[in-house]
């Protein structure tokens, strides 16, 4: 299998939820308002719904009572906004996809530990873009659910060889498909027309060389996968590249704060964004 066959237009995953695309063109135009970018969030009822639930969190902390959905976009910010909706999106477009050893409720809960993972370490390494390493934390493993949902078969396959062998999953993916999930990330992403910056730390995650954002995301998948925070139909701890810590500039001090806040945070999101208990990886 070619992975151009597996992200056709027709596909499942051939393009993103339309709330995300509509958002995304709002939030581009250099005009556009916190009332605009409501206005697309309103138009999705369990969107605005999770997004007021979330803005009256314990995650923000905000003073009184927030009931105005243009008011929660001020205080949470565009680009942590755009994260979320992506998130929830995401979550709802793919509830279900349990097949063998392979479970969503799981896969969704490893992804948004990464993604506040992530986020944790670029806290503490003093990093601008949060939001972004929040992103590409959300989708990192994406690749892996549309090699799910596209080529159901073939993947069953992959997640049972790296079980019998104890190799790594990319390994097995690799041997069954000429090609793995973060091969199939890129091919859907770039579907999806997200720019390189979103793109490049999901393709590098399990090799992310001297990129920082590659190596925030590489770090915060090894956190995650060290904190046994759901799991993505992975078995083994991915190989760790040493040098990420001192390229993302996270010093091994910063790294308990990094991993406590990565829980709080990662309970608070995963109570408010679904409301049911976590899964044991």
């Amino acid at each position: 299998m070619k992975v151009e066959d597996l992200i056709r237009d027709d596909s499942t995953l051939g393009s993103p939820p339309v709330v995300v695309t509509q958002l995304r063109g709002v939030i581009a135009r250099k005009n556009s308002s916190a009332d605009d970018i409501a206005k697309v969030i309103m138009s999705d009822g369990p969107l605005s719904a999770r997004l007021l639930k979330l803005a009256n969190s314990a995650m923000f902390g905000f003073p009184g009572k927030i009931d105005d959905v243009g008011y929660a976009v001020t205080l949470i910010g565009t680009k942590q906004v755009y994260s979320l909706a992506m998130a929830t999106a995401i979550i709802d477009q793919f509830q279900g996809v349990d097949t063998g050893p392979f479970h969503a409720e799981a896969f969704w809960e490893h992804s948004l530990a990464v993604a506040c993972a992530g986020h944790a370490l670029a806290k503490v390494g003093g990093h601008n873009d949060r939001e972004g390493v929040f992103l590409t934390g959300i989708l990192h493993d994406l690749g892996r659910l549309a090699m799910m949902v596209e080529a159901t078969e073939p993947m069953i396959v992959a997640l049972h060889r790296s079980r019998k062998s104890n190799e790594p999953l990319s390994r097995s993916e690799a041997a069954v498909f000429n090609f793995d999930h973060t091969q199939a990330a890129k091919m859907l992403l770039e579907r999806w027309a997200l720019p390189p910056a979103v793109v490049q730390p999901v393709v590098r995650h399990h090799r992310p060389g001297a990129d920082q954002a590659c190596c925030l995301l590489h770090l915060a998948d090894a956190l995650v996968h060290g904190l046994a925070i759901g799991h993505s139909g992975e078995i083994c701890i991915p190989p760790l590249q040493e040098s990420s810590w001192k390229q993302a500039n996270i010093k091994t001090e910063a790294l308990k704060h990094a991993a406590a806040e990565t829980e709080i945070t990662y309970g608070l999101l995963r109570r408010e964004l679904h409301g049911k208990p976590a899964v044991a990886a």
